[in-house]
This record gives C-alpha cells, structure tokens and sequence, in this order.
C-alpha cells in the first residue's frame, strides 16, 4: 500500500508540473487519475486537489532576472493550508526535488501570513542556469546542490512574498476569496517550447466550467476605505465597507501598525528610541538575562539602550519609541519571554519587532475614543500588510452583503 501511494503522489506531482502531458493512472484496471493535458496548469491541479482548492490558488510568475533565475507556479492563499509539508511540490528545471532550503523559503514568504505550524500548498517551478545547480547530490537525483544558496533563496522567497502581498484579499465569513495579478500561465518554457496562454483582460475569467479566478484589484480594493461605525466588546472595531461590513481586532491591527513602524525605523536611534528621564534599574532572572546578553545588538537596533551592571543587573537608558515607560521592567521581561518562545519559530530580527509591537499595541478590553479608532483604520490601511498581525492572526475579517441578507430570508 505505502508503495502504491508513493506512485500515486508522483504521477501527481509530474502531472501539475508537466501539464502540456496526459497522465494516466490505472489501478487493478480502474482508472483512478486522469489528466487531459490540455497545457492549461490548472487542470492537473484540479484533478489533484480538486476544484475548491484549486480556486484557492495564485499564480507566481517572476521574468527571469540578469543571472537567468525565474519563479513559475502556484501557491495557496493563506486560508487554504495544512498541518504538514507534504503539500508543497518544487522543482528545478522541471525536475522534481526535496529541498529543506526551498521548502523554508517558501515558508519564510507566507511569515505573518500563517498560524504557527500550519503550511501552504504550492506548486513552483525554479527557472536557474544548469551551470548554477549540481544535480548529482543523490543517488535518486531527489536532492539537488546549488553554488550560490542565498540567491536561490532570496528569489524564490521574495517571488512568493511579493505576490502573495500584492493578491491575498481580507478574510472573508462564509466563504473565501482572492485577487490575482497574473495571468494563468505557469511553466511556460517547459522544454524550452513556449506554449499558447489565453490572457484574459476582463474583470474575471473561468477555468473549466466550476470555478473563477478574479484578476488583481488595486490596493484600495484589497483594503477598501472605510467608515466606521464603533467598537463592540471593548475588542472589535465595527466599521462599513461597500460589499459587507468589517470587523476589526483592535490588537491585532495596532500590532501590525507598530511592527511596521518599528521594522522602517530599524537603527535609526531618533526614529524608534526614547530616552528615560532617568536610567532604570533592573533584576533579571537567569533565563532573561541570557536571553538579553544574546540579543542585545538586535535590541538596540530598535530603540534599547540597555548596559550591564551586575551578574544579572542592568541599567536601562533608552527603550522603543513606541513602548509605555510605565513599568520598563516588567515591559523588558515580557519582550524577553516573547523571544524566547518564537525565536524558535521566526527570523531573529522580526521576532524583537515582533515581539514589542506585540507589548505595546492597545490590548482587547481596553475603550477607544471615536478619533482613535479611526486613526487606527487609516493606519491599518497605510500597512505592508493589512491583513494580518505579525503572528498570522487575521486583523480584519469581512461580512459580505449576500450572505447577510441570505441570513435575513432576502436572498435565496
């Protein structure tokens, strides 16, 4: 049995990847896998995962940059992820390969994007110089070496990133949506034969006859304006938007705020630091203290100015512009406790952002002025991200007009 499903998962995988090519699949003379090779990438994707998730993927394309690499393929939106890795398929040069370095970046695109431990679907093609990539790493071919490691990853990370930024839409209830740029055409140069794509330049096209893709809507679309209406649960603004009404975690969209500013100001002592009228002393326990000594350049990249003054004493000076000096001390243990946990978990720079973005944004339970909440939205729609906080909890969540008057009997 284990054996009959790694056939299967391969016939999958050369099937998304080689969708110009009919694959077929019979077991025990029953056809259970049937492709049309039709050339249109989405079809094999359909017949593998299906059409819901199907429609719930993006196309990424990058052109190839000066050294020859481009990105092909698809990726999931956020809301379309699993428990394992098992879903995400990469090649190189059209061939299949098992790459932790790929793999991580391909994670590292979706960061803030996803809960922890959660991972998209993808299917991605890198387009590389054979020169740049040694394919005779393992006996199964499975396992590739390239000779400049960080410029794979970088391109194939920011491909991802890029696209997913510029395409996710606002959660929606009920049912999920998406943006897309691209046309879509994915491995257009499968040996080295360009074939035809339909580029659509209406407001939508369809693939096969049970699901759409929408084409890229501006910024403004992805996060429309909107006008706010109030606060429910001392936790949740409540605003008005033109297709539904939105909720937003007044916590989650601060944190996204902050990180923002706190990431853009990174080294710039007046831009993110504030100095205390007078140094505070601090008792750290052991744990803390290892924790601050390791970190403490990253920490003063963003705004601490902290110096040691015993085994575990310090003196604190400065600390992030946007953090309260109400209790530094008990603010400082909170930052270090929230490194110490997701530094296992994410890029060591964005885990301080993170983390005193996290310390210092408004808490759920706390009432905010009328002028408050509506700086709050303006900013959350200025953001890198709007979407999401830097944990991957969502900040905002749509309630779309249909289903609402469906709710209500007004639609059937």
């Amino acid at each position: 049995a284990s054996e009959l499903t790694k056939i299967k998962d391969l016939v999958h995988l050369f099937a998304m990847a080689y969708p110009s090519v009919k694959f077929q699949l019979r077991i025990d003379g029953k056809v259970t896998f049937d492709t049309q090779g039709s050339g249109n990438p989405i079809d094999p994707i359909v017949a593998v995962y299906g059409p819901k998730a199907a429609s719930e993927m993006m196309t990424v394309s990058s052109e190839q940059d000066d050294s020859g690499y481009a990105i092909e393929g698809f990726v999931s939106v956020p809301a379309l992820n699993r428990a394992n890795r098992s879903y995400m398929s990469l090649f190189v040069n059209n061939r299949l390969v098992s790459s932790r370095m790929l793999n991580h970046a391909v994670e590292e695109s979706y960061h803030g994007l996803l809960p922890e431990r959660r991972y998209p679907i993808s299917i991605l093609n890198l387009s590389i110089p054979y020169s740049d990539v040694d394919v005779n790493a393992h006996p199964g071919k499975l396992e590739v070496r390239f000779q400049n490691e960080n410029r794979v990853y970088s391109t194939l990370q920011k491909a991802v990133r890029s696209h997913l930024i510029n395409q996710i839409p606002v959660s929606q209830v009920g049912q999920t949506t998406f943006t897309n740029r691209s046309s879509p055409s994915v491995y257009p140069y499968i040996n080295n034969k360009p074939y035809e794509t339909t580029v659509y330049n209406q407001g939508s096209f369809s693939v096969g006859n049970s699901y759409t893709f929408n084409t890229h809507k501006p910024n403004s679309e992805v996060m429309p304006s909107l006008a706010l209406i109030g606060q429910v649960r001392l936790t949740y603004l409540v605003a008005d938007g033109p297709d539904g009404f939105y909720l937003i975690d007044q916590h989650a969209a601060h944190e996204r705020i902050l990180f923002d500013k706190i990431v853009a100001g990174r080294g710039q002592s007046q831009a993110v630091s504030q100095l205390l009228l007078s140094p505070t002393v601090v008792e750290l326990n052991p744990l803390h203290s290892d924790l601050l000594n390791a970190n403490k350049e990253t920490l003063q990249l963003y705004g601490f100015d902290i110096e040691q003054f015993g085994d575990n004493t310090y003196i604190v000076r400065s600390v992030p512009a946007v953090m309260s000096i109400a209790d530094t001390e008990k603010s400082l243990g909170d930052i270090l406790d929230m490194i110490s946990v997701e530094g296992l978990l994410r890029q060591h720079e964005d885990v301080v952002a993170a983390s005193v973005a996290c310390h210092s944004s408004v808490r759920a339970g706390m009432a905010l002025a009328p002028s408050e909440m509506q700086s709050l939205l303006n900013q959350l729609h200025e953001t890198s991200n709007p979407h999401t906080c830097p944990h991957g909890r969502p900040t905002i969540i749509r309630y779309a007009d249909y289903n609402i008057e469906r709710e209500f009997g007004r639609r059937q």
